[in-house]
């Protein structure tokens, strides 16, 4: 029952483990479909994809309550959590955040177009590997 729209490039490449960066979208992701469903009577995701000729940008946005701004700093910390005593342990941004910095990224919320949260991930372009690493 939620609307999800997924929009913009596709086939681009950046810099960072697929594995890892997977993780960050399933979070972001499940923490965009929690706060949809749980505000809207018409629960929407949006997913939108652009690119420069040096970064990526990956936007999830929802139509839930949004992230109040005096809390949006706080988001990213260990432990932080707005959800329900045994919801969420407050360490998925928090993980998040700590990837895509190492993949030399960074990751930023603000407001959506719809009125809830914006979270945007922004990494480096790269190539097309030409051989696949072991390791990711």
């Amino acid at each position: 029952g939620v609307e999800v729209d997924v929009s913009g490039v596709e086939g681009v490449w950046v810099m960072g483990g697929q594995i890892r960066l997977q993780h960050v979208l399933m979070n972001l992701i499940g923490n965009a479909l929690d706060a949809a469903v749980a505000a809207s009577a018409s629960p929407g995701i949006w997913i939108t994809v652009a690119q420069t000729e040096e970064t990526v940008t990956i936007a999830v946005e929802d139509n839930g309550p949004g992230i109040p701004e005096k809390i949006r700093p706080r988001i990213f910390d260990p432990f932080f959590t707005t959800k329900e005593v045994g919801q969420g342990l407050g360490l998925g941004l928090s993980i998040s955040y700590n990837v895509v910095k190492d993949f030399g990224g960074s990751i930023g919320a603000g407001e959506a177009s719809e009125g809830g949260a914006r979270l945007v991930v922004t990494l480096r372009r790269s190539e097309p590997p030409t051989r696949r690493e072991a390791a990711e």
